[in-house]
């Protein structure tokens, strides 16, 4: 996605824009460095989500912006749902 990401901004001849692969649950970054953080349909993913969100605000600046877009589920799966392997792509 790291690949796709930068030959689109390749594309569009955008220069403001960097993409670092990472884990989300250890970033490779220094403290308070980003102004905005995005997650996409990643925090569903996270086996701990503390940690994560722990990671988000470090290296959030202070007064910075979170934006998150997930995945919801309201009311429960059935068995057979949680057990077939595609719910989970």
């Amino acid at each position: 996605m790291v690949l796709k990401a930068r030959e689109n901004c390749d594309k569009l001849k955008y220069k403001n824009v960097e993409f670092v692969l990472g884990d989300i649950e250890d970033m490779p970054f220094t403290e308070k460095i980003f102004d905005v953080v995005i997650s996409n349909c990643v925090l569903n993913l996270v086996p701990d989500k503390t940690k994560a969100f722990r990671e988000i605000f470090r290296v959030l600046k202070p007064g910075g912006h979170f934006c998150v877009s997930d995945v919801v589920i309201k009311g429960r799966l059935s068995e057979k749902m949680k057990k077939d392997a595609e719910m989970y792509a």
